[in-house]
């Protein structure tokens, strides 16, 4: 259950209501985020919500209702959410962690002192919660990592970072699913599709699911990678 109490509201802008709750990453919030997002979702006064670690942001239709309608509806309607309803899913995410796309593996073992050996062990030895999803379409970020793998952000972000490839910054990792700018430390590639416009949902993996990596090696990468691979549920 959702304790109303503890959540705040702030209007964003005039069609935009941002519901927050403590500030903190906490699996049971981000079930709590998920579970609200879907009701509201369910509105035919919501045109859509964005949800974050530990806040959501309503976006509202102006026309037919106003933020203290929606505050109301949220009010009146939260403490029946149970998150133990949401549907999650633990999702299977190959990745190769070869040296031609482990681009930090030296860094992590001059900071860390750990080797590739160790690297694959640490990330593929656990499931880790999608925590929020953002920055790109369908990039998930996932925790927490075990404090071996904790390595901070690049001082200077890469200007390129290939699409599917696999980072890790301070405690939490993730996949860019787009070609993009950077500066996340990576270290290894996934040949799969996380944002695909030629699917029904073309972001399939949500907030609150859980992802477990898979070692995989060049091959193999390369096999799935002309397949078209998409995520596959454990």
């Amino acid at each position: 259950m959702i304790e109303a109490s503890l959540l705040r509201f702030d209007l964003l802008a005039e069609d935009c209501l941002l519901i927050s709750w403590p500030q903190k990453i906490d699996f049971e919030i981000v079930m709590e985020v998920r579970a609200l997002s879907e009701y509201l979702n369910s509105l035919t006064e919501v045109l859509e919500t964005v949800p974050a670690y530990a806040s959501l942001a309503v976006y509202f239709d102006m026309m037919n209702c106003t933020s203290q309608h929606i505050q109301s509806l949220v009010l009146n309607n939260v403490s029946a959410l149970k998150t133990q309803d949401l549907q999650a899913k633990t999702w299977v995410i190959p990745v190769c962690y070869d040296r031609t796309f482990g681009l930090d593996h030296d860094r992590f073992w001059e900071q860390c002192k750990i080797d590739i050996s160790q690297i694959i062990e640490l990330h593929t030895g656990q499931s880790f919660t999608v925590y929020m999803r953002g920055f790109q379409p369908g990039f998930l970020y996932l925790g927490t990592l075990p404090k071996e793998l904790n390595l901070p952000r690049l001082e200077n972000p890469r200007s390129k970072v290939e699409a599917g490839s696999v980072g890790i910054a301070n405690d939490q990792t993730g996949i860019y699913p787009l070609e993009s700018p950077g500066g996340w430390n990576i270290i290894g590639r996934t040949p799969i599709k996380l944002f695909d416009l030629d699917n029904t949902d073309p972001t399939p993996i949500k907030q609150g699911d859980k992802v477990r990596f898979e070692p995989i090696d060049l091959l193999a990468y390369h096999s799935l990678k002309a397949e078209s691979h998409v995520p596959t549920i454990a």
